[in-house]
Order: structure tokens, then C-alpha cells, then sequence
């Protein structure tokens, strides 16, 4: 391991999917990206550039804390799908913040999100000059929430945020930041 000059940045790409070709049983860390020098977070913050281009869906969470994160995954038959699947054996290490940036359509959103007792406060991006008809950014792909209206960014502001937040370990003061609850989030209207 890398000695680490002051924090460690952990990047989880989303998009990234764990290989397939290894024998069932295999136990392994998740293949994060991870920064332990000023030089590995500036590289980076352009792999993060070059992944979220706005070209369909890309997403990663970014952390940044005294030492890597991490999750114990283990590869095994899922008896419910009947097939092969990655599963979180439960040993698993993250800061109580992270920053997530999502991209899509050619623009980007932002959730800060701070871990507490009883569960996370989210913070949401705000653009104090919003587009005047930007794209619909959906908060998770698994769900109907989506990132207001006024979260929505170049990926100019976006890539800039994230590089802060890379940067400094804070919270980008680039953009602006409102609390939302999740079930406040808007939803997608079923018509469509």
C-alpha cells in the first residue's frame, strides 16, 4: 500500500462491473479507484473527466478519508435469479461523506450526502443559474426519483465540484447546496 500524504480518495465507478470469469466462492475487495498522493488525486480527477461524459448514464461516488474504503464481496450463486452474482459479505469501511456525481444527457447532478444516527442527510447541488429547460436526471436507476430541476449542471461546474471535493475532502463550495429528504425528491410521472 501506498503511504498515504494526507487523505485517501476512494472512487466507485458504477458502471464498472466486476469480472465474471473467476470460480464461484472467489472472495475478493472490490477494484476501486483509489488516490493516495496529490499526484494520484490530479490523475484522477481526469479519469473521473474522461468516465463522466455525459454519453448515457455514468455515476460514481467519490469518498475521502483517512484511509481506503473497502467491501468484501464474494462471488456466488444467487438462488432466487438462479444465476451468478457479486454479494456484499457484509465487511464493508466508508467515511460518514461522500459526494455522488451523475451524468446524463450531457449534463450532470451532485448529492453530498452526510451519515448520521437514525440515516443520511442528502444535500443536493444547486445551480443559482439553472438552464431554462434542463434535462431529467434520475436520481438512482432503480427507482422513480429524480434530481430537481435546479440540481442540473454543465459538466464544466460538475467536473469542477468533483475536483474540489478531490482537492480539498469538503464539500465544493462551486455550486450551491440544498438539504432534501429523499421521499421529497421529484418522481417520474408513470404516463411516461
Amino acid at each position: 500500500m501506498t503511504p498515504a500524504t494526507g487523505p485517501v480518495t476512494t472512487v466507485i465507478f458504477a458502471g464498472r462491473p466486476l469480472p465474471e470469469s473467476v470460480p464461484l466462492g472467489t472472495r475478493e475487495d472490490v477494484g476501486w479507484a483509489f488516490a493516495y498522493t496529490d499526484e494520484q488525486r490530479r490523475s484522477l480527477i481526469e479519469e473521473i473527466k474522461t468516465e463522466l461524459t455525459g454519453d448515457g448514464r455514468q455515476e460514481c461516488a467519490i469518498y475521502s478519508w483517512d484511509r481506503p474504503c473497502r467491501s468484501t464481496m464474494e462471488y456466488t450463486r444467487d438462488e432466487l435469479t438462479g444465476g451468478n452474482v457479486w454479494m456484499n459479505i457484509g465487511v464493508a469501511e466508508f467515511p460518514p461523506q461522500g459526494l455522488t456525481a451523475v451524468t446524463e444527457y450531457g449534463h450532470g447532478a451532485l448529492v453530498f450526502h452526510v451519515e448520521h444516527e437514525g440515516g443520511s442527510r442528502l444535500f443536493f447541488g444547486v445551480n443559482h443559474d439553472p438552464f431554462p429547460s434542463p434535462p431529467v436526471i434520475r436520481y438512482d436507476t432503480g427507482g422513480d426519483s429524480l434530481f430537481p430541476r435546479r440540481s442540473v449542471f454543465s459538466l464544466g461546474r460538475l467536473h469542477a465540484a468533483v475536483e474540489e471535493y478531490i482537492l480539498t475532502g469538503q464539500r465544493p463550495t462551486n455550486v450551491g447546496w440544498t438539504e432534501n429528504r429523499r421521499s421529497d425528491l421529484p418522481r417520474l410521472d408513470p404516463r411516461w
